[in-house]
């Protein structure tokens, strides 16, 4: 999946982002009505994330259930973000720091993306039981659908730029070390007096 780069290739395009995920009404309207649905289950969502994230072997730490209820709460402002102001970038700025933070304690992007899938599937759930089947959980359930595509999205591109940056700074070090090795041989030798 391409990520949605803006000119700098580091700054998520948030515009080109919801185009690309406009149904019959733009994705920021649709969400800001998804989590008017959603909101009641939130803490249910964010505990899906993180009992999902625990149970990777990359998480070193045991996170217990009390955790899970500290790590859930902590992450309500992202979730209601995501849905209520998708538009804005603080949610992808969030999304960013999380990445991050996660990169940085060697947990790969795909432990994040199996937390965003069971985020997605506790909105699934609690669309389905509070929701007659027809036409409009139907839509419901496609805007939520939307919204973790562009969440992968932001994550995924969050990640790229992060581990390119990284790259290059590795780099440019070993770079730098050739080269004082090459002029360390070829410069001629300091004039005695």
């Amino acid at each position: 999946m391409a990520s949605v780069r803006g000119n700098s290739g580091n700054t998520y395009d948030l515009a080109r982002g919801l185009r690309l995920y406009e149904g019959e009404a733009p994705l920021a309207e649709r969400a800001a009505v998804l989590w008017r649905h959603l909101a009641p289950a939130e803490m249910d969502l964010a505990r899906a994330f993180w009992n999902r994230y625990r149970q990777s072997d990359e998480v070193k730490e045991s996170i217990s259930d009390e955790k899970i209820e500290e790590l859930a709460g902590r992450i309500l402002p992202y979730l209601r973000d995501k849905f209520e102001r998708i538009a804005s970038p603080q949610w992808v700025a969030t999304a960013r720091l999380y990445v991050e933070k996660a990169l940085a304690a060697n947990v790969r992007l795909s432990t994040m993306l199996a937390g965003v899938a069971a985020e997605t599937e506790a909105g699934f759930a609690a669309l389905r039981a509070s929701r007659p089947e027809g036409e409009d959980l139907h839509n419901l359930l496609r805007t939520l659908s939307d919204v973790e595509m562009m969440e992968i999205d932001v994550f995924v591109h969050h990640a790229m730029v992060i581990t390119r940056a990284e790259v290059d700074a590795k780099q440019a070090s070993q770079a730098d070390s050739f080269n004082q090795k090459v002029l360390g041989v070829v410069r001629p030798p300091p004039a005695s007096a």
